[in-house]
């Protein structure tokens, strides 16, 4: 009887220790199966920034709504991560990928059903052609100053029909301004 009591112990470590249990949960939850929660929780920085890029540009909705569950640890991981690797964390090398807006697009999926087209007027990192491009918007009208540049373009979303004004900026670099209409 001893003898089965730890042959049934041993077992139990060892599945443990190969990540049976952990394999086992991952069959019951649907968003720990998801790539961008592996990767979130992986601890490795590169990894991490891609999931919130991912999630950045990520215009599923059950997804987005399924990882907003887990919002608290997710920005928790986040904070460890990002803060602790990167010496100004507000944005990435590039100047566009912004981590913390990953998080707020989750917390804002997890806590309205508005159209996410309403992030626009949070970030500048959306542009009028590349949400075209996605056929996320239609771009109705682009208007020029005086001297050729860039003024505004008036936008429509495709799914809820939100009418947007697309102001052309520039600082470090060009960017937008979204007004909605």
């Amino acid at each position: 009887m001893i003898y089965i009591l730890l042959l049934l112990i041993i077992l139990i470590w060892i599945s443990c220790s190969i990540g049976f249990f952990k394999k086992l949960l991952m069959v019951f939850t649907k968003t720990e199966k998801d790539p961008l929660f592996t990767k979130l929780f992986s601890g490795d920085l590169d990894e991490h920034r891609n999931a919130l890029n991912e999630i950045i540009e990520l215009r599923d909705v059950g997804r987005l709504k399924s990882l907003s569950k887990h919002l608290k640890p997710i920005s928790e991981a986040s904070a460890l991560i990002l803060d602790s690797r990167i010496g100004h964390s507000d944005y990435f090398y590039d100047g566009r990928r912004y981590p913390h807006f990953a998080i707020l697009k989750l917390d804002f999926v997890k806590s309205t059903e508005q159209c996410l087209c309403n992030l626009y007027t949070m970030a500048s990192l959306y542009t009028p052609l590349k949400e075209e491009r996605l056929g996320h918007i239609k771009v109705v009208e682009k208007t020029k100053l005086e001297n050729g540049w860039p003024d505004y373009e008036l936008c429509i979303c495709c799914y809820c029909q939100q009418n947007y004004k697309a102001y052309y900026r520039e600082h470090h670099g060009p960017w937008y301004k979204w007004e909605k209409i």
